[in-house]
C-alpha cells in the first residue's frame, strides 16, 4: 500500500488538503506445452506454446477537505473511492534455453510473447458534504464504465537452478511488458485535468471543490 498526503492552494485562495491510499496487485496462471528444438551437451533449446490469464487489481481512496477562508460556508469534505480490475486472456509463443554451468548447476533463459484480450471494469464513488443550510451541495456520484482492448504481453525470465537429483533449488528474476494497462484521470470541470494517472483510458470524475460533470465518465 502507498500513502500520499498533499496540500494545494488555488488561485482563488482556497486550500485543498487530502490524503490518498492506493493498493495494486497482479497475478496470473498459464498452461503450456514444450518441445525440443535442439538438445546438445552444452545447450538445450525448446519452443513452447500456451494459454495464459492475468489479473490486475487496483484500489484507491482519497479523503480530504476544500476550504475557502473568505467563504467558510464553502468548506467541503470529500472522498473518492476507486476500484479498477483488468482481466487478460490470450495465447503466447516462446522459447527456452538451458545452459549447463557446472555439476547440476544450470542457467535458463525463458522468453515469451502473446496476444491477449484485456477487459477493464471501473467502479468509482465521489461523495461531497458541506454545511447543513446548503443541502444541494451534498453530492454522491457513482461511475461504472468498462473498456475492452487488445494487448500484447511479453515476459522474460532468467533463472539459475541447482539439480540435486530428486529436486531442484534455484533463484530467478522475471519481467513483463504490457502494451495496454488501465489509466484513470480526474477532471476538474473548470480548470482542466487534475491529478495523476495509473499506468480505463481517460475517464473523468468530479473533482474536490467542483461540481460533478453532467455526463458520466467513460473509458476510451
Amino acid at each position: 500500500m502507498a500513502t500520499f498526503q498533499a496540500v494545494a492552494i488555488s488561485s482563488a485562495g482556497s486550500t485543498l488538503e487530502h490524503k490518498t491510499e492506493a493498493e495494486a496487485s497482479i497475478w496470473g496462471v498459464a498452461v503450456e506445452g514444450q518441445t525440443d528444438i535442439l538438445r546438445a551437451p552444452d545447450v538445450i533449446l525448446q519452443s513452447k506454446l500456451g494459454l495464459g490469464y492475468r489479473r490486475m487489481d487496483t484500489y484507491r481512496t482519497l479523503n480530504g477537505i476544500d476550504v475557502a477562508p473568505a467563504f467558510n460556508f464553502r468548506s467541503r469534505a470529500f472522498s473518492v473511492k476507486e476500484d479498477m480490475d483488468t482481466d487478460y486472456l490470450g495465447g503466447f509463443l516462446g522459447a527456452v534455453a538451458v545452459i549447463p554451468v557446472h555439476d547440476g548447476l544450470a542457467l535458463s533463459v525463458d522468453g515469451e510473447a502473446g496476444l491477449y484480450w484485456g477487459h477493464t471494469e471501473y467502479r468509482g464513488k465521489y461523495a461531497q458534504t458541506t454545511v447543513a443550510f446548503l443541502p444541494t451541495a451534498n453530492i454522491t456520484q457513482r461511475l461504472s464504465p468498462d473498456d475492452d482492448e487488445a494487448a500484447i504481453i511479453a515476459a522474460l525470465k532468467v533463472a539459475l537452478d541447482q539439480d540435486f537429483g530428486g529436486f531442484k533449488v534455484g533463484i530467478f528474476g522475471r519481467g513483463e511488458y504490457y502494451s495496454y494497462a488501465p489509466k484513470t484521470r480526474h477532471n476538474d470541470i473548470d480548470n482542466g485535468t487534475f491529478g495523476g494517472s495509473q499506468t480505463v483510458r481517460p475517464s473523468s470524475t468530479a473533482m474536490p471543490g467542483q461540481r460533478p460533470p453532467a455526463s458520466a465518465s467513460r473509458c476510451l
